[in-house]
């Protein structure tokens, strides 16, 4: 048998005058399991954020990957979940996938963002 990819080969047996035996084999997709960006919570700052993926599963030196996404890039503050929704290649699969998804944020600058971006809690003095 030749062959590396996600498909049906046939396998024979044979002598030079016969095929002796033959079998088919079905070589099916991998599930592929996820490894995130360590960075997954930001803070405002008014720029666009984003998570990323890798297929942490990968089997062969040689495979490579166009991961597409959804909900992985976000300006504003707020609560996002990012998922993997396209691997780019045939030989792995998003059905039975680990860790495709991703809880992230960007915290609000006025609730606890700090940086340049925040205001000081110095109080304001009464004048008399």
């Amino acid at each position: 048998m030749v062959g590396n990819d996600a498909e049906s080969y046939v396998l024979k047996a044979e002598d030079i005058n016969r095929i002796l035996s033959e079998k088919i084999v079905n070589i099916t997709p991998l599930p592929a399991e996820f490894a995130w960006s360590d960075k997954t919570n930001f803070d405002y700052d008014g720029n666009i954020h984003k998570v990323t993926a890798i297929v942490k599963n990968r089997k062969a030196p040689n495979d490579t990957f166009d991961l597409k996404y959804d909900n992985n890039t976000a300006g504003n503050s707020g609560s996002y979940v990012a998922k993997v929704i396209a691997l780019g290649n045939e030989n792995y699969t998003l059905e039975n996938a680990i860790n495709a998804t991703k809880k992230w944020s960007i915290r609000d600058a006025f609730n606890g963002g700090g940086g340049e971006s925040g205001f000081s809690s110095g109080g304001c003095k009464r004048r008399a």
